[in-house]
C-alpha cells in the first residue's frame, strides 16, 4: 500500500460509502504533511490524525485498525466470535449443527475461517504451514511400509463392525492407533473422542460417533474442541509464536474424514482427506486409504516437530501471512498485502541479509532478486501459472519480468515478480485517460501483435482489462496475470470460468484448449467495454452534444 493512489484506496476502505468523501479530505490533508505511505501512519494515535487534519471518524476508524494490527493474537479469546462460541457447551453446538451455521457462521465475524459461508474466508491450510501442504502431497506420493499396510488392514476390519455404543467404537480406535502411532505420542480418552498430544501440544483430536446420525456434527466438535485448547493455552509461549497447527479426524461408523485446524488471528478449519475404512477389493482404493493414513502418521511428526522449533513471535499482521512471507516479515522485510491470501508486494531491500542454513527454497529465492538490486516484489500465490507464456511475453517486451515460480507444496505456488508501482490497470485507465483512450487501444493491440509474433505461440487466456497495464506516460501496455496461460492449440483453460461477469470468446469455456484467436476476440470486447465507459461518461458532461447515439 506505497503510493497516493494506495494511500487513497486505504483510507476509502476505513469508511461506509455514504461517507467516502472524507477519504480526499484526509488524503489532501496527509500529502500536505508529507505523509504519502500507509506504513507512515502505524505510530499515529487519534488525537494525532486529528492535528493533521484528518477527519474525526476517518482518524477513530484508522486509530482502531492498526490498533488491531498491531495487537496480540490472544485478542481473538476477547471478540465477539469467541464469546458466542464460548456460551455454547460442544454437544449441543455438534447436535444442532443448522442452528450452530445461523447463529454463529453467518453472523459477522464468524467462528471458524473456510467454514460457511464461502464468503468466511481464511488462508487456505497449506499456506498456513507446511504441515498441510506436505500432508496434501503426502497422499499422493508416500512410501508405504509393511506395517503401514498392516495397520490399514486391521483397521479397516474393525471398522466394519458393527458396535452396541460409541464407546466400544472409540475403544477400538484408541487401541489400534496407538499401537501405531509412535510411543513418544499421548493419547487420552475424552468424552467424544481421543485427544494425541505431546508435551501437552495437541496434534491431533479423534471425534467418533458410532454410526451416521447419532450424536451430531463430529466436525463441529472437534472444531470446538481445538479452540477450547487454544483458549486453555492462551498464555503459552508458543501460541504467539506458531500457528498451532493440529489435525481433525472424524471416524463415523467406517467413514474417516481428516481436516485440519490452525490459527492466525482467529481458528482456521479446513477438510483435507476423506475415506472409506473397508476392506475392499479395489486395491488403488485400498493404497489410496493407506497412504493418506501414512501421510497422517508422517505429518503428526512434522507437527511435532515444527511446535518445537522456537520462532520470534508473530505480531497479528504477520500471523496472517502465508509462512513463506511470514519468515520475511521476521527478518525486517515490509509486506504489504494488496488481497488477502492471493497477491502481496514485498520490499526486499530490507530483507536482513542473513540467509538460514540450509536456506529455503522461497528464502534463497528472495535473496538473489534482493541481489539484483530489485527493491520491491509483487508476490502472487496460486495453484496453476503459465511461466513459459509469462517468460516469453516479458522478452517482447510485453509483460513484467518473471523473477521465479516456486512450488510451495499442497498444490500451491508463489510467483515472484517485477512490481510495476505507477502503472494502472486499463479498467482504471478507461476513467482516467478517458481522451487518450484510443491511444491506450492502440497500444494494447501491439502489445498482443508482438506477443503472439513468438515461435512459442504462447496463449494468456485472461485478456481482460484488470489484466493489461498502462505506464503513466502512455507509451507502452503490458499484460499481467498469466494463471490460465498456457501454449496454443496444447493447454487448456481451467476449470470454474467466471461465466457470469464475462463474456468469453465462442470456443474458450472450462476445458477447452486455448487458442491464439481467443486472446484476439476478448481484447478486442474488453477495449470497446471501456470505450463505452468512456462515451458513458461524456454523456454525463454538461454542454456536450454527443454526436453518436
Amino acid at each position: 500500500m506505497v503510493g497516493e493512489g494506495s494511500l487513497r484506496d486505504f483510507l476509502s476502505s476505513l469508511l461506509p460509502k455514504e461517507k467516502a468523501e472524507l477519504a480526499d479530505k484526509a488524503l489532501k490533508a496527509l500529502l500536505k504533511g508529507g505523509i504519502d505511505e500507509v506504513d507512515q501512519l502505524r505510530e499515529f494515535s487519534c488525537e494525532e490524525l486529528l492535528l493533521c487534519g484528518v477527519p474525526p471518524l476517518l482518524a477513530k476508524n484508522m486509530s482502531k485498525f492498526f490498533a488491531q494490527l498491531n495487537g496480540d493474537r490472544s485478542s481473538y479469546f476477547e471478540s465477539d466470535a469467541y464469546h458466542r462460541l464460548k456460551n455454547s457447551t460442544p454437544s449441543h453446538l455438534a447436535l444442532d449443527s443448522a442452528e450452530f451455521t445461523l447463529e454463529h457462521q453467518m453472523r459477522k465475524p464468524p467462528v471458524f475461517m473456510n467454514y460457511r459461508p464461502d464468503t468466511a474466508q481464511g488462508l487456505p491450510l497449506p499456506l498456513i504451514s507446511p504441515v498441510f501442504a506436505n500432508f496434501l502431497d503426502s497422499c499422493q506420493e508416500t512410501e508405504v511400509r509393511p506395517q503401514d499396510s498392516a495397520f490399514v488392514y486391521e483397521l479397516c476390519r474393525e471398522s466394519s463392525k458393527a458396535y452396541a455404543d460409541e464407546q466400544q467404537r472409540r475403544l477400538m480406535l484408541f487401541k489400534l492407533l496407538k499401537k501405531y502411532l509412535d510411543n513418544k505420542f499421548v493419547f487420552e480418552k475424552t468424552k467424544s473422542g481421543i485427544a494425541i498430544s505431546c508435551g501437552g501440544w495437541l496434534l491431533a483430536f479423534v471425534a467418533v460417533r458410532n454410526e451416521q446420525g447419532c450424536g451430531g456434527d463430529p466436525f463441529i466438535q472437534a472444531c470446538r474442541y481445538y479452540v477450547d485448547h487454544l483458549a486453555a493455552n492462551v498464555d503459552d509461549e508458543m501460541l504467539g509464536r506458531g500457528c498451532c497447527p493440529v489435525f481433525l479426524l472424524e471416524v463415523v461408523g467406517p467413514l474417516l474424514r481428516i481436516s485440519g485446524a490452525a490459527f492466525t488471528d482467529g481458528p482456521v478449519v479446513e477438510p483435507l482427506r476423506m475415506g472409506l475404512l473397508l476392506r475392499r477389493r479395489n486395491a488403488g482404493e485400498m493404497d489410496s486409504l493407506c497412504r493418506m493414513v501414512v501421510a497422517l502418521r508422517k505429518s503428526l511428526e512434522e507437527a511435532l516437530a515444527s511446535i518445537s522449533v522456537q520462532a520470534s513471535k508473530l505480531d497479528l499482521a504477520g500471523a496472517k501471512l502465508p509462512y513463506v512471507l511470514q519468515e520475511l516479515h521476521l527478518r525486517g522485510a515490509r509486506v504489504e498485502t494488496i488481497t488477502y491470501g492471493e497477491t502481496y508486494v514485498v520490499h526486499v531491500e530490507r530483507l536482513q541479509h542473513e540467509v538460514p542454513e540450509p536456506p529455503s527454497s522461497s528464502m534463497s529465492a528472495f535473496a538473489r532478486i534482493q541481489h539484483l538490486g530489485v527493491g520491491k516484489i509483487f508476490v502472487k500465490f496460486c495453484q496453476r501459472y503459465g511461466s513459459e507464456v509469462h517468460r516469453d511475453w516479458f522478452e517482447r517486451g510485453c509483460a513484467p519480468e518473471l523473477f521465479d515460480t516456486i512450488s510451495l507444496g499442497g498444490g500451491w505456488l508463489m510467483v515472484c515478480m517485477e512490481y510495476r508501482e505507477n502503472d494502472i490497470d486499463l479498467l482504471k485507465a478507461s476513467e482516467t485517460f478517458q481522451l487518450q483512450w484510443g491511444e491506450i487501444q492502440a497500444l494494447a493491440h501491439r502489445c498482443l501483435d508482438e506477443a503472439q509474433l513468438s515461435d512459442l505461440q504462447g496463449v494468456h487466456g485472461d485478456l481482460r482489462l484488470p489484466n493489461l497495464m498502462v505506464d503513466p506516460q502512455l507509451s507502452r501496455v503490458i499484460a499481467v496475470d498469466f494463471g490460465s496461460a498456457g501454449r496454443d492449440g496444447i493447454d487448456r483453460y481451467p476449470y470454474y470460468m467466471n461465466h457470469a461477469d464475462i463474456a468469453w470468446p465462442d470456443g474458450a469455456s472450462d476445458g477447452a484448449v486455448l487458442r491464439r484467436e481467443h486472446d484476439q476476440a476478448l481484447l478486442t470486447s474488453q477495449l470497446a467495454l471501456g470505450k463505452k465507459r468512456k462515451r458513458s461518461a461524456e454523456r454525463t458532461q454538461p454542454g456536450i452534444q454527443l454526436l453518436w447515439d
